[in-house]
C-alpha cells in the first residue's frame, strides 16, 4: 500500500516542472490532431452525404400512389450509385479505367478507414483487369494490390490525393439538379 502512494520529487525547480507539464500537454494534442490526411476524410464524409441525399430524394419522388400504380419504382441503389460514380471518374484515368469511393463502413472498428479502388484492363492480357485497393485513414494511406500491402511512394500518393480531390468534383455532377 505505501507504494501506491505518490509523492511529489523534491528536487524540482519552477521551470522543469513547466517544461513536464508542456511535453505532457503536446503529447496529449497530438493524439487529438486529426490527422495528415484528414482532408480527405473530409471529401469523403461529402461524398456519403451526397449518396445518402440522392436515395433519400428518389426514394420521396416515388411516394405518391398514383405513381407506384402507372409506373412500379426501379429505385437506383447505392451500388448503382457507385458504379456510375465509377464510370464518370475513371475516365479521369482514361479509358476502360473506373475509380471510386466503396459504400461507408458502419463497423466501429473501422470508421476511419475506407476504400478507395482504381481499376483497369491489363493491356498486355485484354481478359484480366487490375484493381489496386487504397485504404485510408486521418493518419495514413495504405496501397493494397492482390491482397497484399506494398510501399505507396510520395509521387503515388500525390497522384491519388489529386484524383480524390478531381473525383469530388467530376461525380459531383451525377447528384446536382
Amino acid at each position: 500500500m505505501a507504494s501506491d502512494l505518490y509523492q511529489i520529487p523534491e528536487f524540482y525547480n519552477e521551470s522543469e516542472i513547466r517544461a513536464e507539464i508542456n511535453d505532457i500537454q503536446q503529447f496529449v494534442n497530438q493524439e487529438h490532431d486529426k490527422g495528415p490526411y484528414q482532408f480527405i476524410k473530409d471529401i469523403e464524409a461529402e461524398l456519403f452525404s451526397m449518396r445518402e441525399v440522392s436515395l433519400y430524394e428518389q426514394a420521396q419522388a416515388t411516394h405518391h400512389w398514383l405513381r407506384k400504380l402507372v409506373f412500379p419504382p426501379q429505385l437506383p441503389t447505392l451500388h448503382d450509385l457507385i458504379e456510375r460514380e465509377s464510370n464518370v471518374a475513371g475516365a479521369l484515368f482514361g479509358d476502360g479505367h473506373k475509380f471510386w469511393l466503396d459504400e461507408k463502413v458502419y463497423s466501429t472498428f473501422h470508421n476511419e478507414a475506407s476504400d478507395w479502388y482504381h481499376q483497369w484492363t491489363d493491356p498486355q492480357n485484354p481478359k484480366r483487369t487490375e484493381v489496386l485497393r487504397f485504404q485510408i485513414t486521418p493518419t495514413g494511406i495504405h496501397k493494397m494490390y492482390e491482397g497484399r500491402e506494398y510501399p505507396i511512394s510520395p509521387q503515388e500518393t500525390q497522384n491519388l490525393i489529386d484524383a480524390i480531390i478531381s473525383y469530388k468534383s467530376t461525380v459531383a455532377g451525377l447528384y446536382t439538379k
